[in-house]
């Protein structure tokens, strides 16, 4: 049909965005695949086989497609998602009126909302931002050091 998705028309562009639609359904109802609480989810067994359900769906817009590039397109969904999230969390914290927060555009974003609640980009968020803080300090000390030659 077309060859990862390149699109050289209109129709093909909606065939790729309905196909990627209904990958992501499928990823969904597989919560051994994101669900950490699920009981399959430290399962091999059981991941590698909803990995395999999700070939055929995936091979729609990749054609040829094997399980390791269903596991690369979940991880590249994923890695979208916490983005945008991070992106939302940002937003909030910057103490943006309401209106004038972050939105999404992308509607791969709201169709991967289930994802939601096992993603914490608020908590990496901070992470990061109390190790700016901790390199800041860092250069300001040899900073100091160095202007009143105290290590002399």
């Amino acid at each position: 049909m077309f060859e990862n998705c390149e699109i050289n028309s209109i129709d093909e562009s909606t065939e790729c965005s309905e196909a990627l639609r209904l990958f992501i359904k499928r990823f969904e109802i597989s919560p051994e695949l994101w669900n950490c609480a699920d009981r399959n989810y430290y399962s091999k067994t059981a991941r590698t086989a909803a990995l395999d359900r999700l070939v055929p769906f995936l091979a729609r817009i990749k054609p040829g497609a094997k399980r390791e590039d269903v596991k690369k397109k979940i991880n590249s969904l994923r890695t979208n998602f916490r983005k945008e999230l991070k992106k939302i969390a940002i937003s909030k914290m910057s103490g943006n009126s309401p209106g004038k927060e972050y939105k999404p555009t992308a509607w791969s974003f709201y169709a991967l909302s289930f994802l939601e609640r096992f993603e914490n980009p608020i908590e990496q968020q901070q992470s990061e931002a109390e190790e700016q803080v901790g390199v800041y300090f860092t250069i300001l000390q040899k900073k100091y050091l160095n202007n009143f030659n105290i290590n002399s």
